[in-house]
């Protein structure tokens, strides 16, 4: 028996049901006006900031509450554009009257915003998000989030430049909390990166995310994630795509609501699909897809989209390609796989049926996932077929041989996961099956080391722009590199 704040749900329900069938059958016994009122749209709830709240079953906190409360944990988000928008949020352990957040060019501020508040089952916990949508690019804002009489300590973030700049981002999947976690997160704060990315399975609040009996459901785990996170993100952007584990039976009817109600997406994803998005940052374009809605192995959502996201995802790079985008790179992180030889979950041929083929076309330079506990780097391959087989700190040209998809999913959750003997994997197919199948694109470096990834993005110049790509361990090895160079910027 699943047990979650709605009610329980039998293990062969759980099985078997869809997210929306897990969220019609949990929700049944509710009456069509609590329904509405829990879904935000009585009260027109959905309506609130362009990049807040989509789809996300919408818990408003509008009581009046008691003042003194302390202020919890912190995080910075990008708005729909990063130069411009982002997102400051907070959490408190109960209600309060009012808050805001004071923010500006240095620490006397002069800018204030206000504050959505949201609420999830299961939590006494309140979740503040205030938009600022007055930023100028490039600069650095100062902010303090202020809730009754209590202030929180000052921190700053930069807005993304709106020209062409050197910066460095990092990356990496299945982050959970623990003391690996940490670790990781220290390094992360030592390099002081421009944003960082989360190719899903998030907090682990649902410890197994298959839906079955093993899984154990503890929406506090949320809380203690978002406390672990905030030395890096109170001033580090932090976006996220999401993975298996971020279904949450009966929040909202992809699972999702647990998710957006704590952590803001800018509406700039596929229609009907709340977690994507996509924002530029420089000359660099990064897209967040949602696998759950393509991944053949863990189906709770697939098809959801009905192949709107694969629709948007083609018409989103035909953008970012065409003549006189201001783009050289793009980036797409998802959470599922490829191509991988892990043991536990291998390559998902849903993926590669309905994504790869879109960047390979398009030219996509590098494809960041998690799923499996690992570090692995896959060498380019283009119509099913290796291009090259580049070395650690080899230079190739991603226009030439293609893609190179980077399993990068050890952020901290227990990195157990074994491998396929060298050259071999599993092919997940449509009926769930597992068919044997050999993996000439897995580069030497794979390890279960849990490991990030920092990329360093350098514009054009005499060679060209680079994105210089190292994986580093928990200690701060770095333990494999590659630079993609566009010889012929797209620019």
């Amino acid at each position: 028996m699943v047990l979650t704040p709605f009610g329980e749900l039998p293990d062969k329900l759980a099985a078997r049901l869809s997210m929306a069938e897990q969220f019609e059958y949990l929700h049944a016994g509710l009456s069509r006006r609590r329904f509405l009122t829990a879904a935000g749209l009585a009260a027109g709830g959905a309506a609130t900031a362009g990049w807040l709240l989509r789809d996300t079953g919408l818990w408003l906190q509008s009581d009046p509450v008691a003042a003194g409360t302390p202020i919890g944990p912190r995080h910075v988000s990008f708005g729909a554009d990063p130069g411009r928008e982002a997102v400051v949020s907070f959490s408190v352990p109960s209600t309060f009257r009012q808050a805001s957040v004071r923010y500006g060019l240095d620490p006397s501020f002069g800018g204030a915003a206000g504050v959505n508040t949201l609420t999830v089952p299961g939590t006494p916990t309140v979740y503040g998000h205030a938009p600022l949508t007055d930023l100028t690019p490039g600069n650095r804002y100062f902010y303090q989030v202020n809730v009754d009489a209590e202030s929180s300590e000052i921190a700053s973030f930069v807005a993304a430049p709106d020209q062409p700049a050197a910066f460095t981002f990092t990356a990496f999947g299945d982050e959970a909390v623990s003391a690996p976690a940490v670790r990781i997160l220290e390094q992360i704060r030592r390099i002081g990166p421009a944003f960082h990315l989360l190719a899903g399975d998030i907090c682990y609040a649902d410890s197994a995310g298959s839906g079955k009996k093993s899984d154990h459901f503890t929406p506090a785990i949320w809380d203690r994630w978002l406390s672990m996170i905030e030395p890096v993100a109170a001033s580090t952007p932090w976006m996220c795509a999401t993975g298996n584990h971020d279904m949450e039976p009966g929040y909202g009817i992809h699972g999702y609501a647990g998710y957006l109600n704590r952590f803001p997406v800018p509406a700039t994803g596929a229609p009907g699909c709340p977690t994507t998005h996509t924002f530029r940052y420089g000359t660099l374009a990064v897209v967040a897809l949602d696998a759950n809605d393509v991944s053949y192995e863990i189906p709770h959502n697939l098809g959801y989209s009905a192949g709107a996201q694969t629709t948007w995802l083609e018409n989103t790079l035909t953008s970012y390609r065409a003549p006189g985008s201001g783009i050289d790179f793009i980036v797409v992180y998802y959470h599922h796989c490829a191509y991988s030889t892990s043991a536990k979950h291998g390559s998902d041929a849903g993926i590669r049926k309905h994504w790869v083929p879109l960047l390979e076309r398009f030219d996509v330079d590098l494809v960041i996932n998690g799923h499996a506990h690992q570090y692995e780097r896959a060498y380019p391959v283009r119509a099913g077929q290796v291009t090259i087989q580049p070395a650690r700190g080899d230079t190739i040209d991603p226009q030439v041989y293609g893609p190179t998809h980077i399993t990068a999913g050890g952020g901290g959750a227990p990195a157990s996961d074994q491998f396929h003997g060298k050259g071999h994997s599993t092919l997940t197919q449509h009926d769930g099956t597992r068919t044997p199948e050999t993996a000439p694109w897995s580069a030497p470096t794979r390890t279960n080391t849990h490991a990030f990834l920092a990329v360093t993005i350098t514009p054009t110049g005499v060679t060209g722009p680079t994105m210089h790509i190292q994986a580093i361990n928990d200690t701060g090895t770095v333990i494999d590199e590659i630079t993609l160079r566009r010889d012929t910027p797209t620019v």
